[in-house]
């Protein structure tokens, strides 16, 4: 994928996971939903995962599928310290959820090396 493909396709994820936020925060979506979470995590991984490509593509690199996996996966302990951080949740306490959290951003970062990979072969053809 090019560069401007990657960066509209963050734009997108974020766009999405920004309003899927904003009224699950505003309407209690959040716990009318328990599973809303879920896919937010799973768009923030997707985000990740795009910002990663774009930026390996700008500097003229590849990402390999396990790369992304880590990424993902940093970025999203760096977003559960975050959540811990200002008190949105307790690490000690919500282990499980955490680790569902985590797994979605991973998830999420190999959606967006896959499409990106499946498009990049799409567009040599």
């Amino acid at each position: 994928m090019s560069a401007r493909a990657l960066l509209f396709s963050q734009f997108l994820a974020l766009l999405a996971l920004s309003l899927i936020h904003i009224f699950g925060l505003t309407y209690y979506w959040y716990w009318i939903w328990r599973w809303l979470d879920i896919v937010t995590h799973l768009l923030g991984g997707l985000w990740a995962g795009f910002f990663v490509l774009w930026l390996a593509t700008l500097l003229g690199k590849r990402v390999s599928l396990i790369q992304a996996v880590i990424i993902g996966f940093l970025i999203g302990i760096v977003w559960e310290i975050f959540e811990n951080s200002i008190g949105a949740l307790d690490l000690r306490a919500e282990w499980l959820d955490t680790l569902k959290d985590l797994s979605m951003d991973v998830v999420g970062a190999c959606i967006a090396w896959f499409v990106s990979r499946a498009l990049s072969n799409r567009a040599e053809k």
